[in-house]
């Protein structure tokens, strides 16, 4: 889920929530930089010169044994020769580091080596990228079928875990109806799903660009944020993947689209019966999204605000009504 954009603003003020994680792992002074802010805060910062980032959350948006299951699954891809940032013990030799008690709650903080490689902007991008591309989240499916984890109390979520989580959202906001009753739909359809170790397991969720750095020696890709991997459909990550695709042209989104495909198929082939549930998946996440963002925007008012706060605002409530507009539209099909 994405934070509150008031414990955003709350949490990134003068640092002080980093500056604390911080205190738990060696840096070089003065080299703590904020990087980004969504459902983590990531923090760039350096030791001995070379940089590293720290991420960390609230136990209310992500807890202790998502954060294990997650190191556990990227510790197996490594071994499996899959490039991932790897994390970082802290000067006491912990993975994760939880610290209670700050005015934006618990938190759960780890840190990660940095990818390595660039990143790459889609209209730049050759066949041969999105070939890789494709074929990189393949090689992590591949992976993903014969994973079991060591642990079986720290799973990561599944698809029904998370509609769990709108369900919990949208009961905070009853006037949303067109949206319940698309939950409803949604969830009722994704039950009637095949499953097999081919089609279903853990995946990445957010295999898009911007998290992808394209090594050029080694012509391949190094992905970062395993923090919204849960348990799905293959096809739900191709689908999650290829959606700013359709930022380009339509005639270079088609041939895009279909070198990723062809990359994803040079390694694992595609459930034609799942493919055809393209929509159904598309839906799922649209309706994610939409929960991530109405939470996001609950309490949203601070008496100081910074400049990104009005475009940010302006932004998400804009994505909010598109996305009602779509589930009207669905609300009224399923009644007809």
């Amino acid at each position: 889920m994405m934070m509150k954009l008031n414990l955003v603003v709350q949490g990134s003020a003068e640092d002080q929530a980093a500056r604390t994680c911080m205190t738990h792992w060696e840096h070089d002074a003065g080299s703590l930089q904020f990087w980004r802010a969504s459902s983590n805060f990531v923090y760039r910062y350096t030791r001995a010169g070379t940089r590293y980032y720290l991420r960390f959350a609230s136990d209310e948006d992500r807890t202790r044994d998502q954060l294990e299951a997650e190191l556990d699954f990227l510790t197996y891809l490594q071994q499996m020769g899959i490039p991932t940032v790897v994390p970082v013990s802290s000067a006491q030799g912990h993975r994760i580091v939880t610290i209670p008690d700050t005015p934006i709650g618990t938190l759960h903080a780890v840190t990660f080596t940095e990818a390595t490689g660039h990143s790459l902007y889609l209209p730049h991008m050759t066949p041969h990228h999105l070939e890789q591309w494709g074929r990189s989240l393949a090689l992590l499916h591949q992976q993903s079928a014969v994973y079991s984890p060591p642990d079986i109390g720290l799973r990561r979520p599944t698809w029904e875990d998370a509609l769990e989580k709108v369900r919990s959202v949208l009961a905070e906001h009853p006037a949303e109806t067109d949206a319940t009753t698309e939950l409803l739909l949604v969830e009722k359809h994704l039950h009637t799903l095949p499953r097999s170790s081919s089609s279903f397991g853990l995946i990445h969720y957010d295999f898009e660009l911007d998290n992808l750095f394209w090594n050029d020696r080694l012509r391949q890709f190094t992905a970062i944020d395993f923090d919204d991997a849960l348990y799905h459909w293959y096809v739900m990550d191709i689908v999650s993947a290829t959606r700013e695709l359709g930022s380009l042209p339509a005639d270079a989104a088609a041939r895009a689209y279909s070198q990723f495909l062809q990359g994803y198929r040079s390694v694992m082939p595609i459930d034609e019966s799942l493919w055809e549930q393209r929509d159904w998946f598309e839906r799922f996440q649209r309706l994610v999204r939409f929960a991530r963002v109405l939470r996001s925007l609950d309490d949203a008012e601070c008496s100081a605000t910074p400049a990104w706060w009005e475009p940010l605002l302006a932004k998400l409530t804009h994505s909010l009504d598109e996305d009602r507009r779509r589930f009207r539209v669905s609300s009224e099909l399923a009644v007809r």
